[in-house]
């Protein structure tokens, strides 16, 4: 990702373009109170070697305009033989352990930011907000849409939720960043314009190309390089500074993006 990390002073203080690395999305499974994988050691220390490995990759590019973002998300568990989250979630206590949890651990591992990912339920907003907050660190928050029946933006996976009542979640001065982010490309520039009736900070883009069939991503109708880079030009040209690739796209399209420095 390139562009402007927003300041710890508030939205609207960027510093200069950097490039950010991403560590670990984590999941707070475990319905009817049942620990996690969120919560359980071996899942933290998976997440503790990913950290490491994104700062030791910092420190061995020999480069200082680098920051390392710590990914916390909103997800509960997807049962098996799905790719719909439970409708029986954890409980509100549990998930807003488990979210103080892996925000912390981002913070003690030495992230720069914490990079609020895939926000798409008010509710659990709230509960993920209190434990990014807690971290002291600035807040990148990124909003997932996909388009309902009728053509209109929506929720990622409950048309029943609609963008203002996920933006309204988040009270602007909270973060410094905000952008769309796992979200088909074709709708990005909607979802960037839909967040700009709120908000007037740095703004960040980067969609997913693919889609999910349990148990993993299918690499099918992919973007090429080309088609990212076309993109993202007219999400800058609405001020987009901060702009890369979720799932389904890699290095290649990364490298593409590149023209967007001068």
């Amino acid at each position: 990702a390139l562009g402007h990390a927003g300041g710890p002073g508030g939205p609207g203080r960027a510093a200069a373009p950097r490039r950010a690395r991403r560590v670990g999305r984590g999941r707070p499974a475990g319905a009817d109170g049942e620990p996690g994988p969120l919560v359980r050691r071996p899942r933290l220390s998976a997440v503790r070697r990913s950290g490491l490995r994104a700062l030791r990759a910092r420190d061995k590019s020999g480069q200082k305009n680098i920051l390392v973002a710590g990914s916390l998300s909103h997800m509960i568990p997807i049962p098996e033989g799905t790719d719909r989250a439970s409708k029986i979630p954890p409980s509100t206590g549990f998930m807003e352990e488990a979210f103080e949890e892996l925000a912390m651990l981002h913070k003690e591992l030495g992230c720069d930011l914490i990079l609020l990912e895939m926000m798409k339920h008010p509710e659990r907003i709230n509960m993920v907000m209190k434990g990014a907050l807690k971290t002291g660190l600035p807040l990148w928050a990124g909003f997932s849409f996909r388009e309902n029946e009728s053509g209109e933006l929506c929720c990622y996976d409950d048309s029943s939720i609609s963008p203002q009542e996920v933006l309204d979640a988040i009270p602007p001065e909270s973060v410094d960043v905000m952008g769309v982010m796992h979200t088909s490309a074709n709708i990005t520039g909607r979802g960037i314009e839909t967040i700009q009736n709120v908000w007037s900070g740095p703004l960040s883009a980067y969609p997913d190309s693919g889609f999910f069939k349990m148990p993993d991503w299918q690499f099918e109708n992919i973007l090429t390089p080309q088609e990212l880079l076309d993109f993202s030009k007219e999400w800058y040209g609405m001020g987009t500074r901060i702009l890369g690739g979720c799932c389904g796209l890699g290095p290649e399209h990364i490298e593409a993006l590149s023209e967007l420095k001068s």
